[in-house]
């Protein structure tokens, strides 16, 4: 999900639900797109495994692109990772209920190497993940600003995605849904 200069694309939020008017309150996590269909989230908080609460993804493009959108993803399933001594979730894989259209931001890595960095930074996936190359430090932090964006650009992109169709009475030469919609419609009369 890097840009060819190195920037990122993309940051990936865990939401609670029903907060798409106020982002950054409904924030709870920062995850990592690691396929198209699943998010890694590295240091998951305890909420998230939940079963009383529900959470979606909200993938914030970063590229300011007209066709780069905001995504809110559902989550189909959850692979807890967690301690055995204490119980505590350390790691979440997601598994979403649709692709995005973004690319993984996990660079490929040995994962024998990762073991090592896990137990070398006391199980902090994020610093791990950053000492073996995969991820870039500042994917660990969502800025606030980029969460209280999110409400303008999914306005911004919808309206770039309306197109108006101008008519004078209803049924003159103008007005056609037919264009639009394939059987049963049938543009020409053969009177």
């Amino acid at each position: 999900m890097r840009q060819v200069d190195g920037s990122v694309e993309a940051v990936v939020s865990i939401q609670v639900t029903g907060m798409e008017g106020a982002p950054w309150e409904g924030h709870r996590a920062v995850g990592l797109l690691a396929a198209e269909d699943t998010v890694l989230v590295p240091d998951s908080p305890e909420d998230l495994v939940d079963t009383g609460q529900w959470f979606e993804v909200l993938v914030i493009p970063t590229s300011g692109r007209p066709d780069a959108p905001v995504e809110r993803l559902g989550i189909a399933g959850i692979e807890a990772i967690r301690r055995v001594d204490d119980g505590r979730v350390t790691t979440a894989v997601l598994k979403l209920t649709r692709w995005s259209r973004y690319p993984s931001m996990i660079a490929p890595f040995d994962g024998d190497e990762l073991k090592r960095q896990v137990r070398e930074y006391s199980g902090d996936v994020w610093q791990a993940l950053a000492a073996v190359g995969a991820i870039s430090p500042e994917l660990r932090e969502i800025p606030e600003e980029v969460l209280r964006s999110v409400p303008e650009l999914e306005a911004r992109w919808r309206s770039w995605h309306i197109r108006f169709h101008s008519y004078q009475l209803p049924g003159d030469d103008d007005w056609s849904i037919c264009p639009f919609i394939s059987w049963p419609c049938h543009p020409y009369s053969s009177k």
